[in-house]
């Protein structure tokens, strides 16, 4: 999986019509796409705030997909519940963060 952290000038003013599509760069963050096309995704990284908080937004919910396949590997039932409550609490977090940044 791929992520994206390179500073860049902070703009949501920019015209979104150029932004790849949402299914694009969940297959750019997956390593899914092939080289010349994760290039050009990986350009328009450079300068796009809104397409780099969906790369963010994807990288959180990895999180949380790996921490629920380690629940379901747990077999005493206060450990699986102690992972489930890690994942909830990532959640919330990350959809506070998403509210805060869609403010901004």
């Amino acid at each position: 999986m791929r992520s994206y952290r390179a500073k860049a000038p902070d703009s949501d003013d920019r015209d979104t019509s150029r932004c790849p599509a949402e299914s694009l760069l969940e297959a750019w963050h997956r390593g899914q796409l092939d080289e010349s096309t994760a290039a050009a995704v990986h350009g328009h990284l450079e300068s796009c705030e809104r397409c780099r908080r969906v790369c963010d937004e994807l990288a959180g919910g990895d999180e949380i997909a790996i921490l629920l396949r380690e629940a379901e590997r747990e077999t005493d039932e206060e450990s699986r519940k102690r992972v489930i409550r890690a994942a909830t609490t990532t959640l919330r977090q990350r959809r506070a963060d998403l509210g805060t940044m869609r403010q901004s």
